[in-house]
């Protein structure tokens, strides 16, 4: 019994060892690598850059920052309500501070961030299906969704033109 145990183990370890996280993109899963090394070259990138602290346009992608990079970078998502509410306030409070910070996403970016942007021509290809838009400013932030201004309310129309706009598939729980 054991023996049949170890040789499915050793098949499904063989089958999987080029598995991808995830495919949130048009571009076709590289044949090598490792998602690891594709994040590496991410992290690489935001480092030189000193952005340890981005804002995730994807929200599972929020989550392998952190984890992949040990912790060294942040990241937070919209809205920034959070299961560990420490990650979207360090990412914002060094926003506040002026330190570096960076937008990223899956490659390509929504078309729509075209117009969101002021400029969309500086979003860069990262690691194969990753782009980073360096230090965006608060303007692109609010048009995005990742901050309100003071006074806007996320009202049921609010929610349904992000969830929209963001391509969610849950619908949000909103009241009247």
């Amino acid at each position: 019994m054991i023996p049949a145990f170890l040789v499915a183990g050793a098949v499904s370890l063989y089958n999987f060892r080029n598995y991808a996280l995830h495919k949130y993109t048009e571009l076709e899963i590289p044949k090598t690598g490792t998602e690891e090394a594709r994040l590496q070259e991410l992290f690489a990138l935001l480092k030189k850059h000193n952005a340890y602290h981005v804002f995730s346009t994807d929200q599972l992608l929020e989550w392998f920052i952190p984890f992949y990079s040990h912790e060294e970078l942040t990241s937070r998502a919209m809205p920034a309500l959070d299961r560990y509410p420490e990650y979207p306030q360090k990412v914002n409070a060094a926003y506040k501070a002026g330190k570096p910070t960076a937008m990223i996403g899956y490659y390509p970016p929504d078309k729509r961030l075209d117009t969101l942007l002021l400029n969309p021509e500086k979003i860069q290809q990262v690691g194969h299906w990753y782009y980073v838009y360096l230090n965006p400013t608060l303007d692109e932030l609010v048009k995005t969704g990742f901050y309100k201004l003071p006074g806007e309310k996320a009202n049921p129309a609010f929610v349904e033109e992000r969830l929209r706009q963001t391509k969610r598939l849950i619908p949000a729980a909103t009241s009247n």
